[in-house]
């Protein structure tokens, strides 16, 4: 794919038209910002959950469009060790994908006003949160509801 990036120069009065492939564009301008930002870049994988892909395509999604890490849906997490996937699998493919668990987005419903139902979603809680940490994650974004 061609395409034309424009590239202006107020201060000199110019413009400049270059035809090179949109990628490339795209990747050599957000490996020199890269460069200079000590963090890292993860998908959050809701912006994908319409394609309803499991967690190790999610990681090779991830891999393949330039992400240093992934934020997953931890309930995708769950339904792949549910169906017999084993929590060391997804470890080794986010080590294969050269990617790092930037964290999971759950719900736990910890602030429920019902008792049985909050107390429900803490033992939730403390059983994604320990496999957060198993996978390398240091956070989980977590709504009351």
């Amino acid at each position: 794919m061609r395409g034309v990036l424009f590239v202006c120069t107020p201060s000199q009065g110019a413009f400049l038209f270059v035809s090179v492939p949109i990628e490339t564009a795209m990747y050599r301008q957000s490996s020199m910002i890269m460069q200079k930002l000590p963090v890292q870049i993860a998908l959050n994988t809701s912006t994908i959950r319409g394609y309803e892909l499991p967690i190790l395509e999610q990681i090779g999604v991830a891999s393949e469009a330039g992400y240093d890490a992934i934020e997953p849906w931890l309930r995708d997490v769950d339904a792949f060790l549910e169906s017999g996937g084993r929590l060391g699998d997804v470890k080794r493919s986010l080590d294969d994908h050269g990617l790092t668990l930037a964290g999971g987005i759950a719900f736990w419903r910890w602030a429920d006003s019902d008792v049985a139902v909050r107390r429900e979603g803490m033992l939730l809680a403390e059983k994604e949160l320990a496999m957060v940490a198993e996978l390398g994650g240091r956070a989980v974004a977590a709504p009351p509801f």
